[in-house]
């Protein structure tokens, strides 16, 4: 039986056990046993693998065990990246889906997607880590990297999300990308928002989970929307909160001053700069033809 040892290891060149498998043929059963892997640390015992077109390490002595490495066999000719994408998973429980082009490494990933042989329809998706992209069945072109990432998206495309819950519950959107814990994790049906930071767009202003919102963008730890169902909604800053559709935020409430080295300019005639009076009305102050200016209640 052989012995595999860790790398680096402190025995002798030479003394090293190597143990090659042809797989190029499905038909082929080759039964092994693993007696014990000599590294740091006492030795463990592994039982009976078995190898049939996937490679599988099973038993409950094995840290390694109900692992599923899943081969599709290469098709005659001479296949190309243009021809043929083959899908690689490293999962539990084994797939067995004819799916273009998507790799799947962790238990419970990408374990749904529908058999298709069209790329542009489903598949090519990479979901790594525990229930990345778990329920993923139609969707195609996605990245779920973390823990749980786009667990709970079913036909959503184009997406990516990168940390541990980062957009969990997009069942449906389009487009969008999440990077940071919880990042847009609670989002069901958005499509093209961006959050950047832990906790960004996860919720709204006063705590309540956002779950929906399109064509926003969230970038700051702790960066908030105003309220669902927003639109164009652009917030900037640690803890930030957003101030509704078509507005853009930079900083949270302790910031006392925006600094830039340029001017400030609106492209609209009739727009200004709105100020508050004592008294909390707001005014606009506008300019007109000769450069006089003027004050408007808004």
């Amino acid at each position: 039986m052989a012995i595999i040892y860790s790398y680096p290891t402190t025995v002798a060149t030479g003394t090293d056990k190597v143990l090659g498998i042809d797989t190029s043929d499905a038909s082929k059963t080759v039964v092994f046993t693993i007696d014990s892997i000599v590294g740091a640390g006492s030795a463990g015992v592994f039982s009976t693998a078995t190898l049939s077109g996937a490679l599988s390490a099973k038993g409950d002595t094995s840290y390694l065990k109900r692992v599923e490495l899943d081969n599709i066999q290469v098709p005659p000719g001479s296949p190309s990246l243009s021809t043929y994408r083959p899908s690689q998973y490293i999962t539990y429980p084994a797939v067995t889906a004819a799916v273009h082009g998507s790799v799947g490494i962790g238990a419970w990933a990408l374990q749904n997607e529908t058999t298709s042989s069209d790329w542009w329809t489903t598949g090519s998706n990479v979901g790594v880590g525990v229930g990345a992209g778990q329920s993923t069945t139609s969707g195609v072109g996605n990245v779920y990297l973390g823990y749980v990432a786009g667990n709970s998206a079913t036909t959503a495309q184009n997406n990516v999300g990168i940390g541990n819950n980062a957009l969990n519950s997009n069942v449906s959107g389009t487009a969008n990308t999440s990077l940071g814990y919880i990042a847009g994790w609670k989002l069901t049906a958005s499509n093209y928002t961006v959050n950047i930071g832990s906790s960004a767009g996860a919720t709204n202003n006063g705590g309540s989970d956002r779950t929906s919102g399109s064509n926003c963008v969230f970038v700051g730890a702790n960066t908030k929307g105003s309220a669902n169902a927003t639109t164009n909604e652009n917030v900037f800053g640690y803890n930030a909160a957003g101030a509704g559709s078509n507005t853009v935020r930079l900083g949270n409430t302790s910031v006392t001053s925006v600094t830039t080295s340029g001017d400030i300019e609106t492209d609209l005639i009739g727009k200004g700069f709105i100020l508050r009076s004592p008294d909390g009305t707001r005014y606009r102050i506008s300019v007109a033809n000769g450069g006089g200016l003027s004050a408007s209640a808004v």
